[in-house]
């Protein structure tokens, strides 16, 4: 009779440890899915973030690379009519000049003229 309640509570010693070690890797596995699944909601709440700073600043880039052309388009329609200012001069002192070649071209003439 002990050598069969030894038997029995041995055995019952091994179902509970089993019962034990089944119960372990349940609560186990029920911590790693929940640690798995914030994980997860942290990745995408990242994902998310990185998106958001990734759009706030292509925005600036654009806005900033937007504001360079325009200054630079400004800055060269500045320079375009300088350059069409001085052309303009230039045209003008050369007009004077041709004038004043010919007036003294022809005051030579009429001396020549004179002369002969």
């Amino acid at each position: 009779v002990a050598c069969e309640y030894e038997l029995k509570m041995e055995d019952l010693r091994k179902t509970l440890a089993g019962e034990r070690e089944m119960e372990l890797q349940r609560v186990r596995a029920e911590i790693l899915a929940s640690h798995a699944e914030e994980l997860r909601q942290a990745a995408t709440e990242a994902a998310d973030r990185q998106s958001e700073i990734l759009e706030r600043v292509t925005n600036e880039i654009s806005v900033d690379a937007e504001s360079r052309i325009a200054a630079f388009r400004e800055q060269h329609q500045s320079m375009m009519q300088l350059k069409d200012e001085q052309i303009s001069a230039h045209d003008s002192q050369l007009q004077l000049l041709r004038e004043a070649v010919a007036s003294e071209h022809e005051v030579k003439m009429e001396d020549l003229r004179k002369a002969l």
